[in-house]
């Protein structure tokens, strides 16, 4: 039978243990709308295939990146996503195809030193998530009232740079979806489909006027 000694203890520390689990949930819940909204961006980054084949090329790339891990999805945008050089040029495909062909690509162009400032940055978001997950019970003692503390504090300090790469990666998703939508006005523009006229009149893609 537990003393009043014990009852007071356990009182005592009920409350500070509640506050660190809801902020352990709240900051865990932000990293998993994370993890999801970084799903959709490295899915829709990306559109290739011929009219008939962009569906199924686009659900194999859909689950393909549902079963990564936070640590794959950060790897794969920080080569996709995040640009510090041009895209390389289209690679010779496996094989021929009797219809068009269609590659489009969206990206963060950024300046080498940008581009590796954000990358460590998304290395230690990663790092950070990993111990919430894994490490924080050996990290903090949630029995003590002093360890509860602490831990709250780490967690309010966690939450804000989780917080802010959210918001950073919701910015990310208006401009390459304000992008899609301008490129879409362009293609059923006239001067695109001008453009697309020279090139297919061109055998080798090349414009007609003279040298």
């Amino acid at each position: 039978m537990s003393s009043p000694q014990n009852i007071q203890t356990n009182d005592a520390i009920a409350g500070p243990q509640h506050e660190v689990q809801r902020k352990l949930g709240r900051s865990l819940l932000q990293l998993q709308q994370y993890e999801l909204l970084l799903k959709e961006l490295i899915v829709h980054s990306e559109e290739s295939g011929t009219i008939d084949t962009m569906a199924k090329e686009r659900r194999k790339r859909t689950k393909e990146t549902r079963l990564k891990t936070l640590g794959g999805l950060l790897r794969t945008a920080s080569k996709t996503l995040i640009r510090t050089a041009p895209f390389e040029e289209l690679p010779d495909l496996d094989e021929l195809h009797d219809k068009p062909y269609i590659r489009i690509r969206s990206a963060l162009q950024l300046s080498p030193e940008d581009g590796a400032r954000l990358k460590a940055d998304l290395k230690k978001l990663l790092k950070l998530r990993n111990r919430l997950v894994h490490h924080f019970l050996a990290q903090f003692n949630i029995f003590s009232v002093e360890g509860c503390h602490a831990a709250s504090i780490h967690l309010d300090e966690s939450y804000v740079i989780v917080k802010t790469a959210y918001t950073q990666l919701i910015g990310w998703a208006e401009s390459l979806q304000q992008l899609r939508q301008e490129a879409g006005v362009y293609i059923q523009s006239d001067s695109f489909k001008n453009a697309l006229k020279s090139q297919l009149r061109s055998p080798t893609g090349a414009t007609d006027d003279p040298i």
